[in-house]
């Protein structure tokens, strides 16, 4: 379960101190799927790194299963996040140098997993995210809707609690939309908790809920 209790963040310019995140109140259920929707500017984005436990509050509490995140340490806010976050951005983030089997492999490659259980695991991606002949190609080969089934599998890839993604439709079509909101919908069923920040009204009618944002609050669900 996730609880965001008052939830502020303000970044200093000089000497004038700027409000992201006003008082975020919020609690997300294990296994839900939540759309978060504003214009830009609102704070959605700073509000999924600190759920990603990459910024802390400066004011307010993020609770994950009773655990404290903003209360950890640069490195045990990075082990958390290893184990139970996987993030998805829109403009895929992948690694141009590597094939499509290291993007996916390297969350694992980081988790000291053996050489048997990172083959294993992403030759299972690949089948599920239907990649199962792109392995060896590199994102340049790719289409937009193929390196964004890449990007997600790298998140999948630890088998993580909460799959954070910031407007993952964003750049594509229709279809491929459509495609990747069936993905999601599957690894959702599994009981996988989705946060998707999104400005696109089909993407958050495929959540259960949705949280509206206005300057840095809540305001409405």
């Amino acid at each position: 379960m996730i609880l965001l209790n008052d939830v502020k963040k303000s970044y200093r310019t000089g000497k004038e101190k700027h409000g992201v995140l006003n008082g975020v109140t919020l609690t997300i259920k294990e296994g839900e799927m939540v759309a978060v929707m504003g214009r830009s500017g609102v704070g959605k984005s700073t509000l999924l790194y600190i759920l990603a436990g990459l910024e802390k509050p400066s004011d307010g509490s993020f609770v994950f299963n009773d655990l404290n995140i903003g209360n950890l340490s640069s490195s045990e806010a990075a082990n958390w996040r290893k184990r139970h976050v996987g993030f998805v951005l829109q403009n895929h983030a992948l690694i141009e140098e590597k094939t499509v089997f290291e993007n996916m492999a390297l969350p694992l490659r980081y988790s000291s997993k053996s050489k048997i259980e990172i083959v294993e695991r992403v030759a299972y991606l690949l089948k599920e995210l239907g990649l199962e002949n792109q392995g060896d190609k590199y994102p340049r080969q790719l289409s937009g809707g193929q390196s964004q089934r890449v990007a997600i599998g790298r998140a999948l890839a630890n088998n993580p609690d909460l799959i954070l993604a910031d407007e993952p439709t964003g750049s594509l079509d229709e279809e491929t939309e459509a495609t990747i909101l069936n993905i999601f919908k599957k690894v959702n069923k599994q009981g996988k908790t989705f946060i998707l920040v999104t400005h696109d009204e089909s993407v958050a009618k495929v959540c259960d809920r949705t949280v509206k944002m206005k300057d840095g609050l809540i305001i409405e669900i």
